[in-house]
């Protein structure tokens, strides 16, 4: 290639870039154009969920989490796999035991364990096991909280998720707040 054929695929990728810069920049403009009245019609409905800042000094700590799940996990023979604990400052905050392969009756001495509780009431929004990769699935509230267990299907056989969470727009945190979700 001669001097003038460099110079010229040279130009012709410096234009090139240029051209996938502003196209990117006019993505995200029209993009937040677009997203703006939904956010907008978020916020008006929900004033109290989709406020950044009542939702940063509402997050609570992970370890927070870990204190409401782990009465309703340590009745359970089977051992627990795996615990994480996840903290998003301003959106989220959760604590999940995690069981590989559970027996029926780790699964029917956790949910004694949340009708004995006595505090956590059936979320009805939640949606139900869909019968394929869900085996089970039914959420409860307890004040802004929400307890999920889900029992999904794997490769290698099944895992129960049993997560505690905090979520800025969860159905329990908008009920919790008097919102209707009817």
């Amino acid at each position: 290639m001669d001097g003038t054929n460099k110079k010229s695929a040279s130009l012709f990728f410096g234009h090139l870039r240029e051209g996938l810069v502003i196209i990117c920049v006019l993505i995200f403009a029209v993009l937040q154009y677009y997203n703006y009245p939904q956010q907008k019609a978020l916020e008006d409905k929900y004033p109290k969920i989709y406020n950044e800042q009542l939702a940063r000094q509402s997050t609570p700590q992970a370890e927070e989490m870990a204190l409401l799940l782990k009465p309703i996990t340590q009745t359970t023979i089977q051992p627990i796999d795996q615990q994480d604990l996840f903290r998003k400052y301003g959106s989220s905050a959760s604590a999940t035991h995690k069981y590989k392969n559970p027996s029926e009756r780790t699964l029917q001495d956790i949910l004694k364990e949340v009708e004995n509780q006595g505090f956590w009431t059936p979320n009805h929004q939640s949606e139900p096991a869909d019968g394929n990769n869900i085996l089970y699935k039914k959420e409860f509230c307890y004040q802004e909280y929400t307890l999920a267990i889900t029992n999904e299907k794997t490769a290698e056989g099944s895992m129960l998720f049993v997560s505690a969470y905090w979520q800025y727009d969860s159905d329990c945190r908008k009920l919790a707040l008097g919102y209707n979700l009817g």
